[in-house]
């Protein structure tokens, strides 16, 4: 069944869907963890234990970073949607309070200070154009409803007229 898995998360994966691709991914490597430690259960090897901890531990940690790279990606896009400042990266391979090294991927990566500040000015900046918008709604519902009134008294006028 995890090979079934692996397969829909290499399809995913070729057709553009990489966050949802290293999602899947990682069912199938919890999956895999299930069984592999259901059979270690039946014959208990302390090595091959540890070396399928090991194996998986790593792979589990690279699905995890992989998704983290994909939401911060999103999470970029929307506040250039927005038109909001991200913090800069710092020079190659150094990091702050705002951005990490990848451990697997080598890529810099929002720390959680980074992801919560971005997001706050996300949802900060998605807040005040919905109630920007949102003010408009009474003004809006109102000019609908005078109108319907307005085309249903001339289409009465017009009705009873001989």
């Amino acid at each position: 069944m995890t090979r079934f898995w692996y397969l829909v998360s290499d399809g995913l994966n070729r057709a553009g869907f990489r966050r949802r691709a290293a999602m899947v991914k990682l069912i199938a490597l919890k999956a895999d963890t299930v069984a592999m430690g259901e059979g270690l259960r039946r014959s208990p090897q302390d090595a091959a234990v540890l070396q399928l901890r090991t194996r998986l531990s790593d792979e589990t940690a690279w699905a995890y970073e992989r998704i983290a790279y994909f939401n911060m990606v999103d999470l970029f896009e929307r506040a250039a949607f927005l038109q909001l400042g991200v913090p800069d990266p710092p020079p190659d391979g150094q990091r702050n309070e705002y951005w990490t090294i990848g451990r697997f991927t080598r890529l810099p990566v929002l720390s959680d200070l980074g992801t919560a500040t971005v997001r706050s000015a996300v949802r900060t900046e998605e807040r005040e154009r919905r109630d920007d918008l949102l003010a408009w709604a009474p003004v809006v519902t109102g000019l609908v409803t005078a109108l319907a009134g307005l085309g249903g008294v001339i289409i009465g006028i017009l009705a009873v007229r001989p």
